[in-house]
């Protein structure tokens, strides 16, 4: 693995991470708020305790803004934020994203790579500077709804103490979107998926919303979601825990 290489990999496991965490903690607690609203049983069972499990849900909430500051703060306080990130990517595409690169990387993975790798490489896509550019600046309206709506909250009420004036304090949350969080996390997700495409599999590196919503994922099978995705990874553990929740509070109602 060239320098280049090892540098790009860093800085993507590091991203990688950042986005995970962001939207594993946001959409835990959206979910239990959510199969809550939908099965009375499980509305129950969180009420044998709803002490514990509001603190649980503000905490990931919290944690997710956090962890969304982690790529969308300013690059002194958050070092490896998403401009950090994409600096690495511009000084790094040419040789990462190199045709014989992503060979090597493909004979690396595969015993018999000789009988199809040749036809392979002829439909790879090789990124330019201007793709890189395009990505980054798809950033830019997450990164303003970062800073507008959550960034207030998350420096002077979630991760310090600042003495706010409690109209103060309403005010700054009101500014806040929950459609326009969850914007921003399914774009993260869907950068993410492009770069990891574009770096395996020389896939030419597209950004496709998801055609879903919170509340369609919580009525769908769990089996029917991808364990692959981020989002619909977490919700369907989530989903687990909270049957698993019902399930054992039915249990000790009839003294079983």
């Amino acid at each position: 693995m060239t320098v280049e290489e090892e540098r790009f990999t860093a800085a993507f496991k590091t991203f990688e991470t950042q986005v995970a965490e962001t939207t594993q903690c946001w959409l835990a607690a959206s979910t239990m708020n959510e199969v809550a609203k939908r099965d009375p049983g499980t509305l129950e069972a969180l009420n044998r305790a709803p002490t514990f499990w509001i603190t649980v849900r503000v905490g990931l909430e919290y944690q997710a803004i956090i962890s969304a500051g982690k790529i969308f703060g300013n690059r002194k306080a958050n070092p490896h934020n998403i401009d950090s990130f994409f600096q690495v990517l511009r000084e790094c595409y040419a040789a990462v994203f190199a045709p014989t690169a992503l060979e090597a990387r493909k004979r690396r993975g595969s015993a018999n790579a000789d009988e199809w790798l040749s036809d392979y490489m002829k439909n790879i896509y090789v990124p330019t500077i201007d793709d890189v550019n395009a990505l980054h600046a798809s950033m830019q309206p997450h990164r303003k709804t970062y800073e507008t709506q959550w960034a207030q909250i998350r420096n002077q009420h979630v991760a310090h103490t600042d003495v706010i004036d409690p109209s103060a304090r309403w005010e700054m949350f009101q500014k806040t979107r929950i459609p326009d969080f969850e914007n921003l996390i399914d774009h993260l997700n869907q950068l993410q998926s492009a770069i990891w495409q574009l770096y395996h599999n020389g896939i030419r590196p597209e950004l496709v919303p998801a055609n879903y919503t919170l509340e369609a994922l919580v009525a769908k099978p769990i089996r029917e979601l991808r364990e692959s995705r981020n989002d619909e990874h977490i919700i369907a553990e989530t989903r687990r825990c909270m049957a698993l929740l019902t399930q054992g509070v039915a249990s000790v109602s009839i003294g079983v």
